[in-house]
């Protein structure tokens, strides 16, 4: 049976050069492709993120994990990017900050965790589909548009 692999997402973006900009203030971020004024694209870890001009911009919720927090919390302030609070200790353990880039999207960057909070673990069919809807949070890699 063949499996699939999600190795990277396109933001909608209504400035490419002012969000091409906040991305590659992200520790480790390198940019891959410039179309000026077209596309760009992005390598941030192991997964890919393109950049697409459009007029209306969906917002979307983007998680990414950081083996250091706090050293990442405070790289981003160092590039000019203000998280909107420091890293701070769910009620369900998980450890995370936000930061909304120039199109509202936010960049939840956390800790590696397993499944005991949503992260890492597979998902069974009945899972992915809805229909076991688990206590307390929502799975973490989850991409959900329209959120603010």
């Amino acid at each position: 049976m063949a499996t699939a692999s999600l190795e990277g997402l396109t933001l909608h973006v209504t400035d490419l050069d002012r969000s091409l900009e906040f991305y590659s203030k992200i520790p480790g971020a390198i940019v891959v492709v410039h179309r000026p004024g077209n596309f760009a694209m992005l390598q941030i870890g192991k997964a890919r993120l393109g950049l697409l001009p459009h007029a209306q911009a969906l917002r979307f919720h983007l998680e990414i994990e950081t083996e250091n927090l706090e050293a990442m919390h405070a790289q981003l302030m160092a590039a000019g990017i203000e998280p909107k609070t420091p890293p701070m200790k769910k009620v369900w353990g998980e450890v995370d900050f936000n930061v909304i880039d120039p199109d509202g999207n936010i960049l939840e960057f956390g800790e590696p965790h397993g499944p005991e909070l949503g992260g890492g673990a597979e998902l069974t069919p009945a899972a992915a589909s809805g229909k076991e809807a688990g206590e307390g949070h929502a799975p973490t890699n989850r991409l959900t548009p329209g959120s603010r």
